[in-house]
């Protein structure tokens, strides 16, 4: 039996072994139509550079420029196995980008006259969806979703615990049930809607099913008729075709070596659903960038695109915001309206530059952090932004009031559910002797924060080790100057105290032998 168990060792060893050496070989095709050779090579750099630190097996990267695919390149393997690089005719899930999609569908049918952006959701879906477990809270509105801010959480309900198959899981062999079914127990927010940014798949999800109501079509069907279909991304769509199946890039983790994701589907669509492929996504940057038409065929009107691009809630105009179901961010001086998406096994980004008439698509087949910053190094070496000199000295008699511990503005675990797997609830503000910190509850979480502009302490750069991303914190003063909470993206923790202090690190105790999942 020892005998046995060792030779089974062995050959798992052996696979991963060959998995890794597979991906070490690193294949890898340019298509430069249009930057300056230097350049391409730099981007070429720092996409392989990327995937190694990453540890990424297979990266595909598009960017578009004055109308046109000036740049793609695709690396590494599509299948390590099977020793299959990636390419132009490789797919992959685009994860959450889709939602931008099911939001564009609703944006035709508003322009149609079918229904308003303030419109309650249950009043144009067959039945009512946003059931609210807290009492005297208003009808949830498109809005409220396209903003995440409808009081929903990470699951629809706790009820939902008993449904998970086929709501969020299908089974292999498994038919994909109508977005009808999904819904049928309803989404039941315990926070009242346009209190607090939540990040909420699943009522993204139920705007699919408001589309199939005010068009008459199914949701595929829809998308593939008004949107891919005309903006002629003929290897994308919401269902696995032939073509997508037999294109589609194998997910891989990473743990002592790369192994394989099982192959998982969607059953929710229009939050996450969606294939393609570089040169489909390019289709699509280019139609954004032209303000909603591509090649004579008019998706949306120009007004419609400028007004998916508009901030429509902001925790601090200094920092992120977000408009119909895009983020809008700062990126060293450029306005940049983007979109990431994760789906086990696969890490996609979006970037959209309207003012420098400039996109990207980076897809990678694994789910870590590869897609985002990989594309962000490729965008500041693409825009030329150096970050800001900082030639004056911190503001540092004001960092004991920034000191203490901070929590949800309204703890709930599903609306919170991000922020207790990654910080436990709590994000603690300290004092060291070399600066000022950002600490979270998890071991090991620690970012330095420095001061953004010299006239203004309240504003911080959360510096990140290895992050091209950049991420900032806000201090709002309260009474008497004292801090009352922190403001990071789209979130605002107030300061804990008493009471409050207590149960949040309670809680936080509890979950401490809770695995960061995600």
């Amino acid at each position: 039996m020892k005998h046995f168990v060792v030779k089974i060792l062995a050959a798992l060893l052996g696979i991963i072994s060959s998995l890794s050496a597979a991906s070490a070989q690193e294949p890898s095709s340019i298509n430069n139509a249009g930057l300056d050779p230097a350049l391409s090579l730099r981007l070429e750099q720092t996409a392989k550079s990327g995937m190694k630190n990453y540890r990424t097996p297979g990266l595909a990267v598009g960017i578009v420029k004055a109308g046109k695919l000036v740049w793609s390149g695709y690396f590494g393997c599509a299948d390590l196995a099977k020793k299959k690089p990636v390419g132009e005719k490789t797919v992959f899930q685009i994860a959450s980008v889709s939602k931008t999609f099911t939001a564009l569908g609703l944006m035709q049918q508003m322009e149609r006259g079918k229904s308003k952006v303030d419109d309650p959701i249950n009043s144009r879906t067959p039945y009512p969806v946003f059931r609210p477990a807290k009492q005297g809270c208003r009808e949830v509105t498109f809005m409220d979703v396209f903003t995440h801010r409808s009081g929903g959480g990470e699951l629809m309900s706790y009820r939902q615990l008993g449904r998970l198959v086929p709501t969020a899981l299908l089974l292999p062999g498994q038919e994909r049930p109508p977005l009808a079914k999904i819904f049928t127990d309803g989404i039941r927010p315990r926070v009242c809607p346009g209190t607090k940014y939540a990040y909420c798949n699943f009522c993204v999800g139920s705007l699919g099913l408001a589309l199939e109501q005010l068009s008459g079509e199914s949701f595929a069907d829809y998308e593939d008729r008004h949107i891919l279909g005309p903006l002629g991304m003929n290897s994308s769509h919401f269902y696995e075709t032939e073509s997508i199946k037999e294109n589609q890039a194998r997910g891989y983790s990473y743990s002592v070596g790369y192994l394989p994701v099982p192959f998982m589907r969607v059953p929710s669509t229009p939050m996450g659903g969606m294939y393609s492929t570089v040169p489909d996504m390019a289709r699509y940057i280019m139609m954004l960038l032209n303000k909603g038409s591509l090649e004579g065929t008019v998706i949306v009107k120009p007004e419609t695109i400028d007004y998916m691009f508009t901030p429509h809630y902001q925790a601090d105009d200094r920092l992120g915001k977000i408009g119909i179901n895009f983020f809008i961010r700062d990126f060293w001086g450029h306005k940049v309206a983007e979109h990431s998406g994760a789906n086990p096994g696969y890490g996609t980004q979006l970037f959209v530059l309207p003012d420098d008439d400039l996109g990207m698509i980076v897809f990678a087949n694994t789910m870590n952090s590869s897609a985002y910053e990989i594309a962000a190094g490729m965008l500041k070496i693409l825009l030329n932004a150096p970050e800001p000199a900082r030639d004056f000295t911190e503001a540092k008699e004001f960092w004991p009031g920034f000191e203490g511990s901070y929590g949800s503005a309204e703890p709930e675990f599903l609306s919170d559910f991000r922020f207790y797997m990654r910080n436990l609830g709590v994000y603690r503000v300290r004092v060291k002797k070399d600066g000022l910190y950002l600490e979270s509850l998890r071991p090991g979480k620690i970012n330095r924060l420095r001061q953004v502009k010299k006239d203004d302490p309240y504003f911080c750069r959360i510096v990140r080790k290895g992050r091209e991303t950049p991420a900032f914190l806000v201090f709002t003063p309260g009474e008497n100057g004292k801090i009352k909470s922190i403001k990071i993206d789209l979130n605002e923790y107030l300061r804990l105290e008493g009471q409050a202090k207590t149960k949040a690190y309670a809680k936080a105790m509890l979950l401490q032998a809770v695995p960061e999942i995600f």
